[in-house]
Order: structure tokens, then C-alpha cells, then sequence
């Protein structure tokens, strides 16, 4: 079934994605950053027409970047990237909806939200919305199905799951990666009182796995550019 939920879906979101031309500023500006990681080899300071460009991490651009590489400095490459990401969170739906409540509720929530009009036009768009929704998505997926298992391999993998997803949506759009979904974990902890649930949380090494993912593009940016912490930290998450 997953196989034709991404056939189904995979058909519309992918059509014509290279019949019209790029719109300002997102689609332009996104397509560049990427464009210029590949020509200058240098994958740890986005730039935009040369200049550095220190207000979004790089986990889009880089893998807008590969798109590029193998299909060619098109339209239909960069706009390939929100498409793929919104095609994964119907299928993630699909599979959590399955496990959590059965086989029909899988299917009619990846069809409500592969349906939905708002998914559809930023599946379209090369921003970093979808990237991150979906990442957030798959982090909150694998914790509500983490603190049902018991205590074990299973348990283990949906929790190093969640990290995993953490680090990346941290990279996809920032801190929010994992302080919003950090605040809904605790709010439904809190509102429902689970806590009792969700121990054990394999905090130690999901920490370090975190860490492994999100941390050395931080440091490699810090260490390139004097000005990017506050710039990034401070400017961007805070001040703007």
C-alpha cells in the first residue's frame, strides 16, 4: 500500500513541476543558494549572489543541492524537493495512522492530508516549510508510537527515531526543530499526565545521536564565519 500511496500522490505532486518559471523571492533565491554550494564545493556557508546567507540552516539546500546535481539546473530539480518531502509525510501519516488506530484510518489520513490544499501548494514551493513539517511530523510520530511499546528494541528504535528527526528538522529551519516539538511532547505529557509513560526514554544516547547530526554543521559555521552566531542565534531566532 505504501507503494501505491506514492504512486497516487507522487503523480500529482510531481507534474509539470518544470512547466513554469521560477516566482520571487523563495523559488529564486533557494535555487541559488543551492546552486552556488556545488560550484564553490563549499557546503557549510550558504551563500546568495556570493554573499554569505546565515538566516536558515542548510539541510534544504543541501539536499536541493543533490537535486541539482543529478538532474540539472532546472526548475523541476529544485521544485523536486518540497514535492518529495510532501509525498514522505503522506506516507508517514499513512503508516503511524495504521499503527496507531488501523488500516482504515491510515488511509484516510494520508488522504486528508495528501488532499489538502495548503499541503498541496507548499509541495509545490521550494521554502522550507514542508521540509520541516515533515520532519517535525515524523518526530512526533515516532514518540507517540515509542511510549506505547514496552521496553525493548522496538521502543528503543522509535525514540532514536524521534531524535534522529529532531536534529534533522533542527537543521532543516532551526531551534525550532526541536523546541516545538519538545513543548508538544510535554504539553500532552502534562495535559494527560503520562509521565509514567515515558520512561525509559533513552535520553543519554538519543542525546548523543542528536548531537552527531545537528551539531557539526553549528561548530563548522562558527568556526568559518565570526560574525554567523549572532546573526543565526541571536538575530534570527530572537530579535527578527
Amino acid at each position: 500500500e505504501l507503494l501505491t500511496l506514492a504512486l497516487v500522490f507522487g503523480g500529482p505532486y510531481f507534474f509539470r513541476l518544470g512547466s513554469y518559471p521560477p516566482r520571487p523571492p523563495d523559488e529564486g533565491r533557494n535555487a541559488v543558494i543551492a546552486c552556488e554550494m556545488l560550484a564553490s564545493g563549499d557546503w557549510v556557508t550558504p551563500r546568495l549572489n556570493g554573499g554569505n546567507y546565515f538566516e536558515k540552516p542548510p539541510h534544504v539546500y543541501w539536499v536541493t543541492a543533490v537535486s541539482e546535481k543529478i538532474f540539472g539546473l532546472n526548475e523541476w530539480a529544485v521544485r523536486a524537493v518540497p514535492a518529495l518531502f510532501a509525498v514522505w509525510g503522506v506516507l508517514l501519516t499513512y503508516s503511524a495512522g495504521r499503527k496507531l488506530f488501523g488500516r482504515d484510518a491510515g488511509l484516510a489520513s494520508a488522504v486528508v492530508l495528501g488532499t489538502s490544499l495548503l499541503w498541496f501548494a507548499i509541495g509545490h514551493i521550494p521554502i522550507l516549510d514542508m521540509a520541516v513539517s515533515v520532519l517535525m511530523a515524523r518526530a512526533l510520530f515516532a514518540f507517540i508510537l515509542g511510549v506505547q511499546e514496552p521496553a525493548g528494541s522496538a521502543r528503543r528504535l522509535h525514540f532514536y527515531q524521534l531524535y534522529v528527526s529532531m536534529a534533522l528538522a533542527t537543521l532543516a529551519k532551526g531551534l525550532i526543530g526541536f523546541l516545538v516539538t519538545g513543548a508538544v511532547m510535554f504539553l500532552w505529557l502534562l495535559i494527560f499526565n503520562q509521565w509514567r509513560r515515558l520512561r525509559p526514554l533513552h535520553l543519554p544516547s538519543g542525546a548523543a545521536i542528536f548531537l552527531l547530526i545537528a551539531a557539526p554543521w553549528h561548530i563548522l559555521a562558527a568556526l568559518h564565519n565570526p560574525t554567523w552566531v549572532h546573526r543565526y542565534f541571536v538575530y534570527e531566532h530572537f530579535e527578527r
